[in-house]
């Protein structure tokens, strides 16, 4: 299940203000914080990354700072960084597991599914202005609820649902 975001949910989320007064304080505090959050969810591994990895990372949560998402695309970082964009991906998986990021999708112009994903840092201080203004409580609740159901349905096997 995922929650697709209308264009014009996307427009105030771009058009909101920045976090931080000054470049320096969103520099230092926000993208600290949020780059110790990443490599507390890493652990030990996090120094073993390649150089590339980290730098992706780290300007993740650079540009997580400012508004408390980030909406680069995967082949974007992936060509920026001389990393795969499956290594990206395995990132940002690792990160919506540890409860660091969710993600959320923009709605295609094309077609009726989803488009480019929108990484949400939990630990930002507009997490709970995206989660009110997004309905992410009761879209996360409803998640959990059809991820028990299915866990029910799956009990006695040793299935990764």
């Amino acid at each position: 299940m995922s929650r697709l975001l209308s264009q014009v949910e996307y427009k105030q989320m771009i058009s909101y203000k920045i976090y931080a007064k000054n470049h320096k304080q969103l520099q230092t505090s926000m993208k600290l914080k949020l780059l110790n959050s990443v490599a507390e969810a890493f652990g030990e591994r996090y120094w073993r990354l390649k150089e590339g990895t980290r730098k992706a990372i780290e300007f993740m949560c650079q540009s997580g700072a400012k508004r408390g998402f980030l909406n680069a695309k995967d082949q974007h970082l992936a060509k920026r960084y001389k990393i795969s964009d499956k290594t990206i991906r395995n990132v940002l998986k690792i990160l919506r597991e540890a409860g660091i990021i969710l993600t959320v999708y923009r709605r295609a112009k094309t077609q009726n599914g989803r488009s480019t994903p929108i990484h949400l840092f939990i630990h930002h201080p507009y997490f709970l202005h995206w989660e009110e203004l997004l309905g992410l409580s009761r879209f996360r609740l409803e998640g959990e609820v059809s991820n028990d159901t299915i866990c029910k349905k799956n009990e006695g096997r040793e299935e990764v649902v």
